[in-house]
């Protein structure tokens, strides 16, 4: 047996057919057989593009048997590229399983990057923060969707998600109600294609806008902006008041200032000197002026 093939994951336009890159047309051109999502949304992209190539349909309905005889096939020596109904393959995709497989035959995995909803997204959102997390389609069940966006509520970075249209108003009113109606949003409809809509607003405004509609198509993108500065001191003051309690608990209890600063160490993961400094200020304020009950030569 030869040398085993290549995996390309190629990503291929999200609605305008111009944003295939000229490496990805190339791959496409040049690879014995394409795995697919749905063979006849690929099918109709390769006509556009006079591509003819064998299609395999690889989803999630198949993912693991497909798996096995995609590395077969590349056990053989033959070239596979694997792609998405649109966009980058992985990202809320199926293809993770088929990547992983690839690494453990010791079969290279070539990415040809290219169109990605969460990165158009990000760009055309205008929001600041320098992190974001991606956390794919919120959960169908509402009870569910909400538990996760309350876990949003602080959250100091840019979150990205996917929604379906029939699911898209209500997750706007769960967005609202968990995260305050003044969140900034940004709202990604239909990307690159003839009906492209992106929207920048509070969840209030994108509340009323989308109320309106008759009838709501098209795949959307969600970005959530990062939690307002004042959020964020509201979690920084709450965590002082827990370490101010368990220093007074500590203290009533008979502990020495060197022992509550040790138990702040250990249990709450604080440096050293911060925390004998959060303890004699703790103690100060609780008994009109502390000193510290033993010299600590170390701080």
């Amino acid at each position: 047996m030869g040398a085993p093939g290549r995996l390309y994951v190629v990503a291929t336009p999200l609605g305008h057919s111009e944003d295939l890159s000229t490496r990805a047309l190339k791959t496409l051109q040049a690879v014995d057989a394409i795995a697919c999502e749905d063979t006849r949304h690929t099918g109709l992209l390769l006509h556009r593009l006079l591509i003819k190539r064998p299609l395999l349909s690889y989803h999630a309905h198949n993912e693991s048997a497909r798996t096995e005889q995609i590395i077969g096939m590349l056990r053989e020596g033959q070239q596979i590229a694997l792609v998405s109904d649109a966009g980058t393959p992985g990202i809320a995709d199926p293809g993770a399983k088929l990547v992983a497989r690839c690494h453990l035959e010791g079969i290279v995995v070539s990415p040809i990057p290219g169109p990605s909803a969460l990165v158009a997204t990000l760009s055309a959102a205008g929001f600041a923060a320098s992190q974001h997390r991606f956390i794919g389609f919120f959960p169908k069940q509402r009870a569910q969707r909400r538990e996760v966006l309350a876990g949003l509520t602080r959250c100091s970075e840019i979150v990205v998600a996917f929604e379906s249209p029939q699911r898209f108003l209500s997750l706007l009113v769960d967005l609202g109600q968990e995260l305050g109606m003044a969140r900034k949003l940004c709202v990604a409809r239909e990307l690159t294609k003839v009906h492209e809509e992106i929207r920048v607003g509070s969840a209030q405004e994108l509340q009323e806008v989308f109320a309106q509609r008759e009838r709501i198509r098209g795949e959307f993108s969600i970005a959530i902006d990062a939690a307002e500065a004042a959020v964020t001191r509201r979690a920084v003051e709450e965590m002082e008041e827990v370490h101010r309690r368990f220093i007074a608990h500590l203290a009533a209890a008979g502990w020495s200032h060197r022992d509550i600063r040790d138990a702040l160490v250990a249990v709450m993961e604080v440096r050293p000197k911060l925390a004998y400094a959060w303890v004699m200020e703790a103690l100060a304020a609780t008994s009109g002026g502390a000193q510290a009950d033993e010299p600590d030569e170390a701080l």
